[in-house]
C-alpha cells in the first residue's frame, strides 16, 4: 500500500512539472499501470511510437498520476547514450549512496545494489534509441523502469507498449483546451488534417492563438507550406517543433542509412497507409531503379540514388526500413512501413525541385504493384491496398500510359466493390484533366469516360450516363474502330443503360450486335462475350420474351461457371437473371432453388449490403411471393428495402423497384393501406427519377390503381 497521500510527490523526484493541458490517454495509462504493477516482465516497459506522438508526455503524466506509489522517481534523458551514466550516478548522490565527484562506475554499482534490494522506485529513460546503451544501466530488482523510444527492438529487455496517435475525441478536447473558442466542428477539421498527432495539435493550438489565424486559413497554409507552418506555434511541453524534429531525424538518417532515407522519400508521396516492403523490393529490381546507378540527373546525390542498392542487396532495403522506423520517421506494420501524413508533408517540402522526380518513381512503384483484373474478386484485397496510394500520387496529372491504365482500372474496381460515388469522383478528375492534356479523342480519356458513365449508371443517373455514352461512342468508333475492345465495352455499357432507361428494343439491337462482334473476335467463352450474352438475355426478358431469355441465360450461366467459377460476381448475376426468368415462366420451385443458392453465395462472398446480394435478395423475394410464401417474402423484402435505402438512398431506381415488389407482397397479405402508402411514394419518385413514360413508372401506376381498387377508392 502507498505510504503517502495520493497527489503528493516523493522526496527523490526530478520529473518535469505536470502538463496542465494533458488530455486523454486514459487507456494507455491504465494499461501501463497494470503492466508495471503485475511485474510480469520484470517491471520494464517501453513506450514506443513515432516522434510527436506523445510518449514523453504520457511518461510524465504516468509519473505524476501514480507518484504516491513510489519513494523514488528519477528521469534520465537517454537520447545520447554517452550522457546516461552520469545521470544514473546523480541518483546515487541524491540518495546519499555516493559522494559528489564519485566516479560513475562506482556510483552506479552502489545504486544498482541499493535498488535491487527495495521496491517503490521508478526510473524513466526518455527518448532512448540505443537498446544496448540503456540495457547496461538497468538495475534489475522489484522496482519499475519506463522507456520512451521511437525505435523498436526492446523485446529482450522490456515489454513494448505501442503508442499511436490520439483518438479523435481526445484530439478535439486537446485543441479546445488550448483554444476554448474553437467550435467542435473546426476542432474536428484540424484534428483530421493533423491526423491526431499530439505535437502537431499542440503547435496548431499555439499557432492559432499567437497569430489570430482562422482555421480555414491555417488548413490552406498547412497544405501549401507544411514545413513553415509546422515550425511555428508554441509547442507546449514538447521540446522542439514538429518540422524541426522531422528534419533532425531525416538528417541523422541520411548520415546513418541513405537507403532508409530514400525509402522515406519514396513513401512520402504515397498514402499515409502501409506500404508493403515487397513493393519496394520489386521497385529496387526495376529498370527505373537500375537507372539510378547510371550517370545523369539520378546519379549518387539524387534523392533516390541509394535505392539502386536494393537491386544487388535486398537485405540493405530491409535494413533501411528498420533505420527509418528506429529514428521515428516511420512505423512498421505487419508487412510494410507507414509514414504519418505530417512527416510526409515535411519530407516532400524538403525535396524542393526533386519532388516531381520522386513522385514519378512512386507512381512506378504502384504500376509494378498493379493487382490485375478489377472484375476478379481474387484481386480485390490488393486493390484495396493500392487505391489509397494511387490517389496520393495524383493520377490525373500523369502522362504515363501504364499509370493511366492503372487509374482507370481503379475506378472500375471501386464500382465493382459497390462504391460508385468514389469511382465517379476519380473518373471525373481523370477525364477532365486528361482531356485538357491529351484531347477528347485520347484512348485513356475514352476509358475514363466509360468508367464515369458506368459509375453514374450504378447510381441510377441514367440520363447523365446516356449523355456520356452518346458522346464517347462515335469518338471511339472513329478513333479506335468498330471492333476495338474499348469500343465494344462502351457499346455494351450503352446497351445496358438503354435498357435501364426503358428503351428495351434499342438495347437489344445494340447488345446483339456487340455480342456478335465479341464472339467473332474473342470467342464464345471470353468473359466480355459472356457479359454481353447475359445482358442480351436480360433485354429479351424485359421485352417479355422469357423463353428465349431463359435459353440464353442457361447457356451463359453454364459457360460462366466453367470459365469464372461458381462464386464470381458475373456468374452470380447470371444465375439471378436465370432464376428470374424461371419465375416469370411459372417454374417457381426451380426458380426458388436457384435464388436460394445464389443469395447464399452472394452473402458469403460479398456481404449483406453488396449490390450483388441486394439484387439477389430482391429477386428471391418476388419468387417467394409467387410461391405463396408470403411471410418469408415479407421479411426478406422489408429487410432488403431498408438496406437499399441505407446504401443507395430512397430515390435510387433499384430502391424504387424493391419498394414496388414489396408493395405487391403487402397487397397479397391483405395489408392494402401500407401497400398503398409505399406504392404511392414509389410512383411519385419514379416519375421524378425515371420519367412519367418509363415502362417501370407506367407499371407502378397500374399497380397503384389496382391497390386503390382493392381499397374501394
Amino acid at each position: 500500500m502507498p505510504g503517502r497521500v495520493s497527489g503528493s510527490l516523493p522526496a527523490v523526484w526530478n520529473v518535469e512539472p505536470r502538463n496542465p493541458e494533458f488530455t486523454g490517454r486514459d487507456t494507455v495509462l491504465a494499461d501501463l499501470r497494470r503492466r508495471l504493477d503485475t511485474g510480469s516482465t520484470g517491471g520494464v516497459q517501453a513506450l514506443r511510437g513515432v516522434g510527436g506522438v506523445g510518449k514523453t508526455q504520457i511518461a510524465i503524466e504516468y509519473a505524476c498520476r501514480f507518484a504516491f506509489h513510489y519513494d523514488v522517481v528519477w528521469w534520465i534523458a537517454a537520447e545520447d547514450p554517452a550522457l546516461i551514466g552520469e545521470q544514473v550516478a546523480a541518483l546515487a548522490v541524491e540518495l546519499a549512496l555516493a559522494e559528489p565527484g564519485t566516479d560513475t562506475a562506482t556510483a552506479v554499482a552502489v545504486l544498482k545494489a541499493h535498488l535491487r534490494g527495495r521496491n517503490r522506485w521508478l526510473l524513466v529513460f526518455d527518448n532512448a534509441d540505443d537498446r544496448a546503451g540503456v540495457a547496461k544501466w538497468l538495475p534489475g530488482g522489484p522496482g519499475h523502469v519506463l522507456i520512451t523510444s521511437r525505435a523498436g527492438g526492446w523485446e529482450r529487455i522490456a515489454a513494448t507498449v505501442p503508442v499511436d496517435v490520439m483518438e479523435r475525441d481526445e484530439s478535439v478536447a486537446l485543441l479546445r483546451t488550448r483554444r476554448p473558442e474553437l467550435s467542435p466542428e473546426d476542432a474536428d477539421l484540424l484534428a483530421r488534417a493533423l491526423a491526431d498527432l499530439p505535437l502537431a495539435l499542440a503547435q496548431a493550438g499555439g499557432f492559432l492563438a499567437e497569430t489570430a489565424t482562422r482555421v480555414g486559413d491555417y488548413l490552406t497554409l498547412l497544405d501549401s507550406h507544411a514545413t513553415a507552418v509546422l515550425t511555428e506555434g508554441s509547442t507546449g511541453d514538447y521540446r522542439k517543433p514538429l518540422a524541426g524534429a522531422i528534419d533532425l531525424s531525416a538528417t541523422r538518417l541520411a548520415r546513418l542509412d541513405p537507403l532508409g532515407l530514400a525509402v522515406v522519400r519514396l513513401c512520402a508521396f504515397l498514402a499515409p497507409e502501409s506500404v508493403p516492403v515487397h513493393w519496394l523490393l520489386a521497385f529496387g529490381r526495376s529498370t527505373a531503379a537500375r537507372a539510378l546507378r547510371a550517370p545523369g540527373p539520378h546519379a549518387p546525390g539524387g534523392p533516390l540514388a541509394a535505392l539502386a542498392l536494393a537491386d544487388t542487396d535486398p537485405v540493405a532495403l530491409h535494413r533501411g526500413v528498420g533505420s527509418a522506423v528506429r529514428l521515428g520517421l516511420a512505423t512498421s506494420t505487419h508487412d510494410g512501413v507507414r509514414l504519418h501524413r505530417l512527416v510526409q508533408a515535411v519530407i516532400r517540402d524538403q525535396l524542393g525541385a526533386d519532388a516531381a522526380d520522386v513522385r514519378r518513381h512512386a507512381r512506378t512503384v504502384l504500376v509494378q504493384a498493379a493487382p490485375g483484373d478489377p472484375e476478379d474478386p481474387a484481386t480485390w484485397a490488393t486493390w484495396a491496398r493500392v487505391v489509397p496510394h494511387l490517389l496520393s500520387v495524383d493520377p490525373g496529372g500523369a502522362d504515363s500510359p501504364e499509370l493511366r491504365d492503372l487509374a482507370c482500372d481503379a475506378a472500375w474496381y471501386l464500382t465493382e466493390r459497390g462504391d460508385s460515388e468514389a469511382s465517379a469522383r476519380l473518373a471525373v478528375d481523370l477525364r477532365t484533366r486528361w482531356t485538357a492534356a491529351s484531347g477528347p479523342d485520347d484512348r485513356h480519356v475514352l476509358r475514363a469516360s466509360r468508367c464515369l458513365a458506368r459509375a453514374h449508371r450504378e447510381q441510377g443517373r441514367y440520363e447523365t450516363a446516356h449523355l456520356l455514352y452518346e458522346a464517347s461512342m462515335p469518338r471511339s468508333r472513329r478513333v479506335l474502330g468498330e471492333d476495338d475492345p474499348q469500343t465494344l465495352r462502351l457499346a455494351h455499357g450503352h446497351a445496358i443503360n438503354l435498357r435501364l432507361r426503358g428503351r428495351y428494343e434499342e438495347s437489344r439491337r445494340l447488345q446483339q450486335d456487340t455480342l456478335a462482334r465479341y464472339r467473332r473476335l474473342l470467342g464464345h467463352d471470353h468473359p466480355h462475350a459472356l457479359h454481353s450474352a447475359n445482358h442480351l438475355a436480360a433485354d429479351l426478358s424485359a421485352l417479355g420474351r422469357y423463353e428465349e431469355a431463359r435459353e440464353l441465360h442457361e447457356e451463359t450461366l453454364a459457360r460462366y461457371r466453367r470459365v469464372l467459377g461458381d462464386d464470381h460476381p458475373d456468374t452470380l448475376r447470371s444465375a439471378n437473371h436465370l432464376a428470374a426468368d424461371l419465375s416469370a415462366l411459372g417454374r417457381y420451385e426451380e426458380a426458388r432453388e436457384l435464388h436460394e443458392e445464389t443469395l447464399a453465395r452472394c452473402r458469403r462472398a460479398f456481404g449483406e449490403d453488396s449490390p450483388h446480394t441486394l439484387r439477389a435478395a430482391d429477386s428471391y423475394g418476388t419468387t417467394l411471393r409467387r410461391l405463396g410464401r408470403l411471410d418469408e417474402a415479407h421479411r426478406l423484402q422489408r429487410e432488403t428495402l431498408a438496406r437499399y435505402r441505407r446504401v443507395l438512398g430512397d430515390d435510387h431506381p433499384q430502391t424504387l423497384r424493391t419498394a414496388h415488389n414489396f408493395s405487391e407482397t403487402l397487397l397479397a397479405r391483405g395489408e392494402s393501406e401500407e401497400a398503398h402508402r409505399l406504392q404511392a411514394d414509389a410512383l411519385e419518385a419514379a416519375r421524378r427519377v425515371l420519367g412519367a413514360d418509363h415502362p417501370e413508372t407506367l407499371h407502378a401506376a397500374r399497380h397503384l390503381a389496382l391497390i386503390r381498387s382493392d381499397l374501394g377508392r
